[in-house]
């Protein structure tokens, strides 16, 4: 469980549920919107753009899960982990602020940070590895990404033509759009 508070007055807890079937869109069997949200704060999952308080994923240390977070005023929030069953003891899990690309430990402690009025539906993550998204190889290694929006074409180009182990695609919500080994 992910509990969120603003003010230490208004809290929310977010239940994120991890199984084999689970997709990054909405399962309507386990994926369960916020009736709250029409609430000048709200906290949630940001699911196809709509908000949720319980999501099921299938677990990838690689995810980034987006959340919403809304305050009708300057606020002070905070964000940690209450509570984990059945759920690897040794996985890290943080909370990705893109504001700054930072990442925070929220299941050995918690992340505070001050907020102005406003939605922010592309600022907050969790995630499960603390870094950013590319390779972890050295320097000389690139690996780019090119758009031809003209011929309808994603391209990779790898120039220093070593063999690629695999490689994950994320659309800018961090969902994966293409994975291969």
């Amino acid at each position: 469980n992910l509990t969120v508070i603003l003010n230490n007055e208004f809290t929310r807890q977010l239940a994120l549920a991890f199984f084999p079937q689970g997709t990054d869109g909405v399962d309507r069997d386990i994926d369960a919107k916020n009736m709250d949200d029409h609430l000048p704060n709200a906290f949630s999952f940001l699911i196809e753009q709509e908000n949720y308080v319980i999501e099921g994923v299938n677990f990838d240390a690689s995810k980034k899960i987006p959340l919403s977070v809304k305050a009708a005023q300057a606020a002070t929030v905070k964000f940690y982990i209450s509570e984990t069953i059945d759920f690897d003891q040794s996985q890290p899990v943080f909370l990705y602020d893109a504001l700054d690309q930072s990442y925070h430990d929220i299941r050995n402690g918690l992340y505070e940070v001050s907020l102005l009025p406003g939605t922010f539906d592309d600022r907050f993550k969790i995630a499960f590895t603390k870094g950013t998204l590319g390779t972890n190889t050295p320097q000389k290694n690139r690996f780019f990404i090119i758009q031809d929006n003209r011929n309808q074409v994603l391209k990779a180009v790898y120039p220093d033509q070593e063999s690629i182990a695999s490689f994950t695609l994320y659309d800018m919500l961090g969902r994966v759009v293409l994975s291969k080994h």
